[in-house]
């Protein structure tokens, strides 16, 4: 028989009972199964791009929206190097005719027109979203970024001792064929200067001004090498604002044709919600279908559904269902 001590101190030990086993196990094999799905298809993506003949490879990729080719590129290293390619030029042209943007301009490579057309990350800060897109400089800017960073035209007169040969340049309107980040009725301060554009503001990047600034103290002297410059200039910025109003067009069109997608998503997604809620509440999912009903106005909207919104409209609701069963004589 034991001893009484040790028979007090079995008796002072706790009956904890066991800890449950963590309930991760399941979701880790479901992750690891979803991670091997995704790497199979990415392989078998990869597999096909170095085997597939190269004019078979070309004719499939050539039926890809811009977007998803960009998309794609950046898949992984072998697919990027294999879009990248000189070989895949041709895929990157057909991408953007089917996506309807304008020929890339001389300037830039397809892949990089691409990037600045559909990216949404301002090239000064880094972050998004970003919808300010200045095709004349080929960036996407914030108009915050453009007041902080950027050269302010109406500004430039204002500093006298600023720089050297701004403001001949200002004097003789050679400005006017900078490239420039547009914005509309900014504030503008740089230094202890500060007013309020009436009309479009304008910003130069700096890294181009200064090299449109070099340029014109270069040739100033030499009335004839400054009108060969001044003609040179020009031209290449009548491209540029050609070219720029081609893709703005094209921009407005296509965050038209986004938001009208966005809606019709947010539309029926309210739609299916409001008829799983009715379906809950006992209502056939079959009677719940008629016009009646699916365009009645609180459901026909392409407003996201939330919990407060369904307790203000679901008594209306279902008042307007029981009314349209009486009145197809199905009954309440």
């Amino acid at each position: 028989m034991p001893r009484r001590s040790s028979r007090l101190e079995a008796k002072r030990q706790p009956q904890i009972a066991p800890q449950p086993k963590p309930k991760t196990i399941q979701r880790e094999a479901e992750v690891e199964q979803c991670e091997k799905n995704k790497w199979t298809s990415r392989g078998l993506l990869q597999k096909f791009a170095k085997e597939a003949p190269l004019d078979i490879m070309l004719e499939i990729f050539t039926y890809l929206q811009i977007q998803d080719l960009l998309h794609l590129t950046r898949t992984s290293k072998e697919l990027r190097g294999m879009f990248l390619s000189r070989s895949c030029l041709q895929i990157w042209r057909a991408a953007i005719k089917n996506s309807d943007l304008p020929p890339s301009p001389e300037d830039m490579c397809e892949p990089e027109y691409a990037s600045l057309a559909f990216d949404s990350r301002c090239a000064v800060c880094g972050y998004g979203p970003c919808e300010n897109i200045a095709w004349e400089c080929r960036i996407r800017c914030h108009k915050t970024c453009a007041r902080k960073y950027l050269y302010c035209q109406d500004l430039l007169r204002k500093l006298p001792t600023w720089s050297e040969g701004v403001q001949e340049m200002v004097q003789q309107d050679v400005i006017r064929f900078i490239p420039r980040v547009r914005t509309a009725k900014e504030y503008a301060i740089i230094g202890r200067y500060r007013w309020i554009d009436k009309g479009n503001a304008n910003f130069f990047i700096p890294k181009v001004f200064n090299s449109y600034r070099l340029e014109f103290l270069e040739v100033k002297g030499d009335p004839e090498e400054l009108k060969k410059w001044c003609k040179q200039k020009g031209d290449e910025y009548e491209k540029l604002r050609t070219h720029d109003i081609q893709c703005r067009i094209w921009h407005t069109k296509f965050k038209a044709q986004r938001e009208r997608e966005n809606a019709q998503e947010r539309h029926e997604k309210r739609k299916d919600q409001i008829l799983s809620r009715l379906v809950t509440l006992g209502w056939d999912a079959q009677d719940l279908q008629r016009p009646q009903i699916m365009q009645h106005p609180l459901v026909n909207r392409s407003k996201v559904l939330t919990d407060e919104e369904w307790s203000w409209i679901e008594s209306t609701l279902v008042e307007f269902v029981q009314n349209e069963n009486v009145r197809r004589g199905h009954g309440a």
